[in-house]
């Protein structure tokens, strides 16, 4: 999967588009190693020119993970994405307390 993203980030630069793709954090049993991994994908994608868009995960009613409960997305998370925010890379909300 992650591959993928990558491979069509690179596609996109390819045809000088702009991709821009949705992150989501905090999801329901997320790791410290799951959380370094999307960050760094977000990473690689900034790097080439994309644009993040990034969600703090809402259970939705009706949905299989209607009850779940959000995991805390962590100081790591905040520091990076709020350092790719000032700089105009990411847009976004990456944890519950951000005013939207």
């Amino acid at each position: 999967m992650v591959e993928d993203v990558k491979c069509s980030v690179e596609l996109y630069r390819d045809y000088d588009l702009t991709p821009i793709v949705d992150v989501i954090f905090g999801l329901p049993g997320e790791t410290v190693t799951d959380k370094q991994e999307t960050l760094d994908l977000v990473g690689f994608m900034v790097n080439k020119g994309g644009r993040i868009h990034s969600h703090y995960f809402t259970p939705l009613p009706g949905t299989p993970l209607e009850y779940a409960v959000p995991s805390p997305v962590g100081k790591d998370v905040n520091r990076v994405m709020g350092r790719l925010a000032l700089g105009g890379k990411v847009t976004g909300v990456w944890e519950p307390d951000i005013c939207r």
